[in-house]
C-alpha cells in the first residue's frame, strides 16, 4: 500500500475512535444514565477495542524493517557504536 494511502487510512482510524470516545463522555458525563444509554456505552466501547486492535495492526506493519528499509531484518547493515570504538 502507498505511504500516503496508509497515513489516511491510520488517520481514519484514529478519528473514527476519537469520534467514539468523545460520544463516550458526553454520554457517561450526562446527569442520568438510562439502560439503553448503558447498553450503546458498551457497544461503542466494543468497537473501540475493534478500532485499536486495527490500528496497533496498521502501525505494527509501518514499523517493520522490511516494509519501511525494503529489505528483511537479516538484510539490515550492521550498525557499530563508533563513540565507543573512540
Amino acid at each position: 500500500m502507498p505511504s500516503q494511502a496508509r497515513d489516511e487510512d491510520i488517520v481514519a482510524v484514529r478519528r473514527k475512535m476519537f469520534r467514539l470516545l468523545c460520544r463516550q463522555m458526553e454520554v457517561l458525563n450526562s446527569p442520568s444514565l438510562t439502560e439503553l444509554q448503558l447498553l450503546e456505552c458498551y457497544h461503542r466501547q466494543e468497537r473501540v477495542h475493534e478500532l485499536r486492535a486495527k490500528l496497533e495492526g496498521m502501525l505494527k506493519e509501518v514499523m517493520r524493517p522490511e516494509v519501511k528499509l525494503g529489505c528483511t531484518p537479516d538484510e539490515l547493515p550492521a550498525f557499530t557504536d563508533n563513540a565507543a570504538s573512540a
